[in-house]
Formats: structure tokens, C-alpha cells, sequence
């Protein structure tokens, strides 16, 4: 086993953003002048940026304020002129500050609406927070998510503002700002190529972030767990095109199972992401995070050695992982993929919708639908005979009904249960080539 702090990766060489980061600044600066005539009071980005309601509605009003940022920033309880602040004609002009104003912050480039170069953004943004002490104190979640434009199909103008790698300043505010809140939630999405200057940077500052109770993190980005040594609640998410970008032979999910061994109070763990399906895998899930009560398998479950067999309908597979995954004497929650993703015989039929359009579409389209309940309701009768201590479970989107009886066995119903003709109807009405 790998030791988990000790990253075997390249040293971090100081640099600085230089004019990348101040040519976008200007460039933010240029846009502000014109959009907003009272440039010295601006809201910062990343206020904006959370989508905070009473910032949109309010956000006009606090553009005339004299100096908007300390309005906002410098209203923590202790100061005693902040009882008159809010009211109207006080220093506020009205604008009482909601108290969960900084409950969620994040720095993204990447989301509908936001267009900006990774590391030149991800800078100003945490520069503007880490001069917010009502920001700091007051932040339960934290999202951070850094697109960097390097590809040659990028947009010009943010690759040539895009520095090849993180600059030692940003890692640092990002160290300040994880060790000077109280947060609840973490939510950390770096590219695998990135994540290791983040990982090196912070081991160096002994980062650690006890308060936090959720972590989110994507491939690569396990250095966080054991710095989140208190959380009750691990999410993973794999984007499958990520996996192109790990190299050196590394399993991410490996790594993030082993990380796991230093959260004591973990018991729910969500693995949103393609498994290559093997018993180590598998085991070591089980052996790192023996009191996990719940589970989330959200991605597709898929042999390492063999390619799905949609002619056997036997469930081999899923009976394997739940054998495995039996040893857990606290689980009591369960989330699978959906059936098409378990090696059930069902590969989930065509995807494209033209394959129903036409004379005998809407029929096609009930007899596929009637293949993926069926496969579900195989799915369900495996997962009640190897883990009768289940109280709760799904498979992709579709809740199990359980029913305990008194020997101690289970039986999984849905809602089209015993009426799969009538239930068909119901969520595909119409004729043989659709609805009428």
C-alpha cells in the first residue's frame, strides 16, 4: 500500500501569474468600468459568482454604497455600529445583510453563464475572500472547480492568459482559506494533471480542515481525506474522459479507499464512476470502511476481465460485489446503477429516440421498457437475498419497496409490481406507433 501522504510527484517550482493574471484583471476591470458606473464600490466576483438571492436583488443598490466590499465584509457581530447599518439612512441605506449571506461560496470558470481562464480567475476570486473576514468566519460550503483552457481547441483568448500550472501564491490562499473556515461541506474539483501541486502544497502547510462533515472530490484529489479526518460523508465523481488524463499506472479509486482508512467516523461513501471490477477492489472498500452504513454505486459496474454477456441473465457479477460487500455489518443503505450497468442481460436498449419513431415505434418502445423493469426486478431479487440487512435501496432511479417478514427474509416490490401490463400503459400511453 502506498503511504497516503507521501505523494511521489515532481516538486512545486515558484511561480508567478505575471501578466496573465494581470492582463484578465484589466480586462475584468474594462467590463466593470462600463457595466458599472460606480467602479469603487463594486460587489466583488465572488459574491456574484454564488448566486446569492438578495445580491441579485439587491446587487443596484449596493453598487451605490461608498464602499460596497467593506459593507459587506466587515459586518461580523462585535462591532457595535453595525446595529444601525441596515436601517435606512444609516450607512447601509437600508440594506439589512441576510445572515446566511456567505453560507456558500465557490470559485468555478466552468459553469453555464462563466467564461473565465482557470488560474487567473481561481486567483482574483480567492484574493477577494481572503479579505472578507465576514466570509471566512461565516462559510459552511466551499466549491471550487478549475477549468484550465490548454487545449488547442480552447478559446485563444483564455489559453494565452492560462499559466501551464498552478502558481505557488494561489496555493497558499487556498491553504489560508481552508484552514481559517469553518466548513461544513468541501467540494474540490481539480484535474488529476493539477491536483498534485494542491496535494504537495498543503501537506507542506499542514493543512487540516476538522470541522468539515462532507467532502466531495474528483480522481486524484484523495490528499484531502485524511486533512478532512472528521467527515461522515464521502462523495467521488469520475467523469469518464478524466480517466485518459491519470497516468503513472494510479488507481484513483484505490488511492481514495486508502485515504479512507484515516476517517473513523465515515459511514457514507457515494462512487459515482465507471468500476473496473475486481475482488481487491472491492475488498478494499470493505476492509478501509468497515462501519459504512451507507453506500452509493452510481456508476457502472463492469468486469476487468470480461466483457458484459448480455445473453446471461444470471447476475453473477452483482452477486459477487454484494457477497463481498455482505461483510459490512452496518450497511443498511444501498444505491445501484441502473440494471443496464450490472451485467444482467440488459444493455440498456438503443439510446438514440429515432429507434422508436415510426410504424411500431410506440410498441418497440414499451417491449424495451418492459426488458429494463425486468432486468431491475432481478437486480432487486439478488440484492435482498445476499443483504437481508438492508432497510433501504435503489437501483438507478427506481426506489425498492421492501417487505420484511418474520423468518428474517425480504422482498423487494416497485410500483409495477404484479401489474407490469397496466403500469407500461400508464407511462407510455398511446397506439402501436404512439400516442394517439
Amino acid at each position: 500500500m502506498k503511504p497516503i501522504l507521501a505523494l511521489m510527484l515532481f516538486p512545486i517550482p515558484v511561480l508567478s501569474l505575471g501578466w496573465q493574471v494581470r492582463a484578465w484583471q484589466w480586462r475584468e476591470n474594462v467590463q466593470d468600468f462600463f457595466g458599472n458606473p460606480y467602479k469603487k464600490s463594486r460587489v466583488p466576483q465572488f459574491m456574484l459568482d454564488s448566486n446569492h438571492p438578495w445580491i441579485l436583488e439587491n446587487q443596484a443598490k449596493l453598487e451605490k454604497l461608498p464602499d460596497a466590499e467593506s459593507y459587506l465584509c466587515f459586518s461580523s457581530q462585535g462591532h457595535t455600529i453595525d446595529v444601525n447599518r441596515g436601517k435606512p439612512g444609516g450607512e447601509g441605506n437600508g440594506l439589512a445583510i441576510p445572515p446566511d449571506l456567505f453560507d456558500y461560496l465557490e470559485i468555478d470558470n466552468s459553469r453555464f453563464g462563466i467564461s473565465r481562464p482557470g488560474w487567473p480567475n481561481a486567483l482574483l476570486r480567492a484574493q477577494e475572500i481572503q479579505r472578507c473576514p465576514a466570509a471566512l468566519s461565516q462559510a459552511k460550503t466551499f466549491k471550487t472547480r478549475i477549468y484550465v483552457y490548454e487545449s488547442e481547441y480552447s478559446d485563444w483568448d483564455k489559453r494565452i492568459l492560462e499559466p501551464p500550472q498552478p502558481p505557488r501564491e494561489l496555493l497558499d490562499l487556498y491553504a489560508d482559506i481552508l484552514g481559517n473556515t469553518s466548513l461544513e461541506t468541501l467540494k474540490w474539483d481539480i484535474a488529476p494533471k493539477y491536483a498534485h501541486y494542491f496535494g504537495e502544497r498543503f501537506v507542506d502547510r499542514g493543512l487540516a480542515v476538522p470541522t468539515a462533515k462532507t467532502l466531495e472530490v474528483s480522481p486524484m484529489n484523495h490528499f484531502l481525506v485524511p486533512m478532512c479526518s472528521n467527515i461522515t460523508e464521502l462523495v467521488y465523481q469520475c467523469r469518464t474522459w478524466e480517466r485518459y488524463f491519470i497516468h503513472g499506472g494510479e488507481d484513483p479509486e484505490l488511492l481514495l479507499l486508502q485515504a479512507s482508512m484515516f476517517t473513523p467516523n465515515l459511514t457514507r461513501l457515494v462512487m459515482d464512476a465507471e468500476w473496473e471490477f475486481d475482488n481487491s477492489k472491492v475488498q478494499a472498500l470493505v476492509s478501509t470502511i468497515p462501519g459504512l452504513r451507507s453506500l452509493g454505486l452510481r456508476g457502472e459496474l463492469r468486469s476487468q476481465y470480461r466483457y458484459s454477456n448480455y445473453g446471461d441473465s444470471s447476475g453473477s457479477m452483482l452477486n459477487e460485489i454484494l457477497q463481498i460487500l455482505g461483510s459490512l455489518q452496518n450497511l443498511t443503505q444501498l444505491e445501484l446503477p441502473d440494471a443496464s450497468a450490472l451485467d444482467l442481460g440488459w444493455d440498456g436498449g438503443p439510446m438514440c429516440g429515432n429507434a422508436y419513431f415510426g410504424p411500431g415505434g410506440r410498441d418497440y418502445e414499451r417491449l424495451v421498457y418492459r426488458d429494463a423493469l425486468e432486468a431491475t426486478e432481478r437486480a432487486a431479487a439478488i440484492v435482498v437475498k445476499v443483504l437481508p440487512r438492508l432497510t433501504d435501496f435503489s437501483i438507478g432511479s427506481d426506489q425498492a419497496i421492501i417487505t420484511r417478514y418474520e423468518n428474517g427474509t425480504l422482498r423487494a416490490s416497485f410500483p409495477w409490481t404484479g401489474r407490469l401490463d397496466e403500469y407500461i400503459m400508464e407511462i407510455l400511453p398511446g397506439g402501436p406507433d404512439g400516442p394517439d
